[in-house]
């Protein structure tokens, strides 16, 4: 039996990255890997459930400052990879590479780079450039989630590691449930970020507010972040009133999916786009900024939903009304095109079995 560990930031998070580690993860088991997830820092409490048969383990039981921290992350990590005898190490996020090689050196250990976000966000981190040049010297495998992004992987590193594109599975099982324009609800999930673009959806929403059409119609909001209180001022401004609702996250997010019309992305940038999925799983029409990474190799536009100019406000309001003043028979047909869309592309059997090739 094939020993696999993740090494990802904290599982305690409620984040896309989490979400999908973890069902990689269990999928893994499924398929007779043992498994293991360590965590840089806390994570024993992690916000969505792991197979039972998988060992949770922390470096760090609470924050730690990666640069005070270096030398002793690397030691710990190397001891505990040789204790546990693990033989393929994956770790969730290209910085953590910057721990993971060195503590590996002389090991035989396969690497594998799984990256998350975008080649051409770094979050202004020279550190997350570095690392992703050193995971394509000294990785045996780099991941990422979009076929685009590997192109620009491979424009501009060089070096040993294969870059393989996987994209994330669905969630969740595709639903029986039919969504309806009746519930006239426009759903948002995402963390308080200026990533998720939440300021630009609120600008949107006050244009359409003004259309006779989303008289009824309510914006919400799941998340939790350091931009709620600009959010909440915004909302104000705008004279948005009750016509907006924030919810903090929740791990039953599944009903806000089902009570849900129309799912809403309005992120600057993005890896992939785990809500888009999660959402198609519901049978829900998508609408989303055409980031440079992600939305488009979800979204097919005028079947499943669309796809608006990045960053224009304007052109997500008239796709949010366009959306809105569908007859039935369209939306419906909308609506099967987002389940079949992850039947066919992101089921987790298929995503698992790419997965098996590199392990």
């Amino acid at each position: 039996m094939k020993k696999v560990c993740f090494f990802g930031g904290n599982l305690n998070n409620s984040g896309g990255t989490e979400r999908v580690s973890t069902s990689i993860a269990n999928g893994l088991v499924e398929q007779g890997y043992d498994v293991i997830m360590l965590n840089l820092y806390e994570g024993l409490e992690p916000f969505f459930e792991l197979h039972s048969n998988i060992q949770n383990y922390q470096l760090y039981s609470g924050k730690i400052s990666g640069a005070k921290h270096y030398i002793s992350t690397i030691r710990k990590l190397r001891t505990f990879i040789k204790h546990h005898g693990i033989e393929t190490l994956i770790v969730v996020e290209s910085m953590l590479s910057l721990f993971s090689l060195p503590s590996i050196i002389g090991l035989q250990v396969k690497h594998i780079t799984w990256e998350h976000f975008n080649y051409n966000v770094d979050l202004g981190k020279k550190a997350r450039r570095f690392s992703r040049h050193l995971s394509r010297l000294l990785s045996d495998n780099i991941v990422t989630l979009t076929e685009k992004d590997k192109q620009i992987w491979q424009k501009n590193t060089f070096g040993k590691a294969e870059i393989i594109a996987i994209p994330n599975p669905s969630p969740y099982p595709i639903s029986d449930h039919t969504p309806s324009l009746d519930n006239k609800v426009v759903l948002a999930i995402g963390r308080l970020t200026y990533q998720k673009g939440f300021d630009l959806l609120l600008q949107a929403w006050a244009i359409v507010k003004q259309n006779e059409i989303a008289r009824d119609w309510t914006l919400q909001i799941l998340g939790e972040g350091e931009d709620k209180p600009l959010l909440n001022s915004l909302i104000q401004e705008l004279n948005l009133g009750q016509s907006v609702v924030i919810y903090p996250f929740s791990n039953q997010v599944s009903s806000y999916y089902q009570k849900a019309s129309i799912f809403c992305m309005s992120s600057r940038f993005e890896g992939l786009g785990m809500v888009i999925l999660e959402a198609q799983c519901f049978g829900l029409p998508c609408i989303s900024f055409d980031c440079e990474i992600g939305p488009s190799e979800i979204i097919k536009h005028n079947q499943s939903g669309y796809l608006c100019e990045p960053e224009n406000i304007n052109s997500l309001a008239d796709q949010l009304i366009t959306l809105m003043s569908l007859n039935n028979s369209d939306y419906l047909k909308m609506s099967n095109e987002s389940k079949k869309n992850i039947a066919q592309k992101f089921n987790t059997y298929s995503i698992i079995e790419q997965w098996n090739l590199i392990l």
